[in-house]
């Protein structure tokens, strides 16, 4: 018997998938198996496939930086609702949420010269049968803590809101400046 690599399973499973020409594929965590090298070429043959082939892909991943490599838009979620969705270039460079600012800010960056602020989030994700009312992130919020605890960010759960080309569910988004 023969066994293949992890890159090899991976491959050998997204053309299973992809023969079938779905409409859809749901790629959840499709290479947080594999090592980073092997990452960045299964990335581009899913991409090269989809294009190809016209189907459309949900990418589920935790690395924000892999999203930003594959996807033509992004959805952050947290705790089961979109907090912020738009164009990968205009997520990453300003994140408007503070919980997908909080992402951001751990992406690794290659350049020494740079320095980030990297947020640490404090704080217990909350249970999904115990939803706190209002913004689900408000426990965690940076920002909710920062502006003194709002009551709106308890009291009412914030809409998803169309922001310039990003759409951004938080009462009090990330302002950008104006030159």
């Amino acid at each position: 018997t023969y066994q293949l690599s992890g890159g090899q399973r991976q491959r050998v499973a997204i053309a299973a998938a992809m023969i079938l020409k779905p409409h859809l594929l749901v790629a959840d965590e499709p290479v947080s198996m594999l090592d980073v090298s092997l990452r960045a070429g299964i990335l581009r043959l899913m991409r090269e496939l989809s294009r190809e082939l016209q189907i459309a892909t949900l990418f589920i991943t935790h690395d924000l930086s892999l999203a930003w490599m594959y996807a033509d838009r992004i959805a952050v979620v947290y705790s089961g609702r979109i907090v912020e969705e738009g164009h990968p270039a205009d997520l990453i460079s300003f994140p408007q949420h503070p919980y997908t600012k909080a992402l951001v800010s751990v992406i690794p960056v290659p350049e020494k010269n740079i320095a980030r602020n990297r947020i640490i989030l404090s704080g217990e994700i909350p249970d999904p049968l115990e939803i706190p009312s209002g913004c689900r992130f408000s426990p965690r919020c940076p920002k909710y803590r920062a502006l003194g605890q709002p009551e709106l960010c308890i009291s009412s759960d914030p809409k998803l809101e169309s922001i310039g080309d990003q759409f951004v569910a938080c009462h009090f988004p990330e302002k950008k400046e104006t030159k």
